[in-house]
């Protein structure tokens, strides 16, 4: 079954209804003090909802003041209502004639309010209560019978600042906005943000910062520079290798009750451009431990050796093993003879057979010069 629920509130006022379904109808009624002005009566509608109500309870005013020597006429009794006043005959008037009823002021948490008046017209004062401070303007004024408006709140103090252990701090005020700084002791250091600041709810505002129990300064070590740091978790060192170094293994070790935990790394040393081989040009992949520069013999050279060279850790290219000799080529034919060689540059050694049926006449042997030649005996057939 469809229901309205309870009905809205009127300010001043209160209700009474038949019930709360489709159909049932509800009455507000003012307070004593209070008068009523529009219709009274809500409906409670088939979608559930009540009907809009135009009712608000108006405050009435008793009597204006007695005005010596003068008379006076009622123009109504709620808020807004004038008052006019005549002086008798024989009296002359001094200031304004007409009196407009105001309406207590509004309220404002956390504080009281005195409702006074003088010459210049209807004022109202405010108060802060304990444990608290005004911050604005604490007076407003009531002109054609409607108050300007509140322009202050009342903030509440701050109370002590927390405590932080191992720290000290400096009290600079209780009020919004007032900054307290904390200070670790001597062998503690600091984490996070020292500062607090006093909210106008009167609650220091949340902060992070914790005094931990200092360390020794981290171990040196070779070619590289530490910086200590600390947070909620604990003390560190961080590690950065020197320039032309590199670091390989964990950069960062802890602290743990004053002791740091062990090194686990190292501080390489780049290698520098491979060593130059004659004749040959080299091509890396890289410059740090384990890299490889691989040797090419120019045109007209040939490699002999390993063509290979590996970057150390300490920054130095192994050995090299490879020349880049003279290239003569294939060595030349000679009619009816065969030749046998293992290499073309520069000292290898060529050996000619003869076919059967021919003999050898002068040295079986050719060496390659260094000028491209090759050089000893031709073989006579």
């Amino acid at each position: 079954m469809v229901e309205c629920g309870q009905p809205p509130n009127v300010e001043h006022g209160w209700y009474s209804n038949t019930g709360i379904t489709p159909g049932d109808v509800s009455i507000y009624k003012c307070k004593e003090g209070y008068v009523g002005i529009g219709d009274e009566r809500i409906f409670c509608k088939d979608d559930g909802q009540w009907s809009k109500s135009t009712f608000v309870c108006m405050e009435v005013c008793g009597l204006p003041p007695e005005i010596p020597f003068s008379k006076h006429k009622i123009n109504g009794n709620m808020s807004g209502a004038i008052t006019s006043y005549q002086c008798q005959s024989g009296y002359v008037p001094v200031g304004h004639p007409n009196v407009v009823y105001c309406p207590n002021p509004p309220d404002v948490l956390s504080s009281t309010t005195w409702k006074h008046a003088n010459k210049s017209g209807v004022y109202a004062s405010y108060q802060c209560g304990h444990g608290f401070y005004l911050v604005g303007e604490s007076t407003i004024v009531c002109q054609d019978g409607v108050w300007s408006s509140v322009k202050f709140t009342c903030n509440k103090y701050c109370g002590l600042p927390p405590k932080i252990p191992f720290s000290t701090h400096q009290i600079n005020g209780n009020m919004s906005g007032v900054v307290t700084t904390y200070q670790c002791d001597s062998g503690y250091v600091p984490v996070g943000h020292p500062n607090v600041v006093c909210k106008s709810n009167g609650e220091w505002s949340t902060g992070n910062f914790l005094c931990l129990k200092d360390c020794p300064n981290p171990a040196d070590v070779l070619s590289s520079t530490a910086w200590k740091h600390a947070n909620k978790s604990g003390v560190y060192a961080s590690y950065q290798c020197c320039h032309g170094f590199y670091l390989v293994g964990e950069s960062t070790i802890v602290c743990k009750d004053g002791v740091w935990s062990s090194v686990k790394f190292t501080c390489n040393k780049y290698c520098s451009s491979p060593p130059y081989v004659p004749h040959a040009t080299s091509h890396t992949t890289g410059n740090m431990s384990a890299a490889i520069a691989s040797y090419r013999c120019e045109f007209g050279y040939a490699a002999v050796g390993e063509p290979n060279v590996v970057c150390e850790n300490n920054g130095k290219w192994s050995n090299v093993k490879i020349e880049c000799l003279i290239d003569c080529g294939a060595p030349p034919t000679k009619p009816y003879a065969e030749r046998y060689y293992t290499a073309t540059y520069s000292g290898s050694k060529v050996i000619y057979n003869c076919e059967s049926g021919y003999i050898r006449t002068g040295s079986t042997n050719f060496h390659v010069s260094k000028r491209r030649t090759m050089v000893d005996e031709l073989l006579s057939l």
